[in-house]
């Protein structure tokens, strides 16, 4: 299975929840595979700088509208630092 996450802490708790459920379901063990972006470089320095580089191609904003549209809410009414609460809507689900 493969598996994405914003946090290693949060992948962590999602494959203990997925590894349970399926032993619950009779599965034997699963296979997991997380993404995550990996950056090489010959030094740690240089890893940081490109670290640096990869950083500033971020867009918040742009980030918003596109989970806005998958999970069919306006997140752009919330502070970034505000709690989501779950709730329903007709949109994806798996992002909730």
């Amino acid at each position: 299975m493969f598996v994405s996450a914003p946090s290693a802490g949060i992948v962590k708790n999602y494959v203990r929840d997925l590894r349970q459920r399926a032993a619950e379901l009779g599965r034997g063990q699963i296979l997991i595979f997380a993404m995550f972006t990996i950056i090489v470089a010959p030094t740690e320095s240089e890893a940081l700088v490109k670290l640096q580089e990869y950083r500033s191609y971020i867009d918040y904003e742009g980030a918003l509208m596109l989970m806005s549209g998958w999970t069919g809410v306006d997140l752009g009414k919330f502070d970034l630092d505000e709690e989501l609460r779950p709730t329903n809507t007709n949109a994806l689900a798996s992002s909730a």
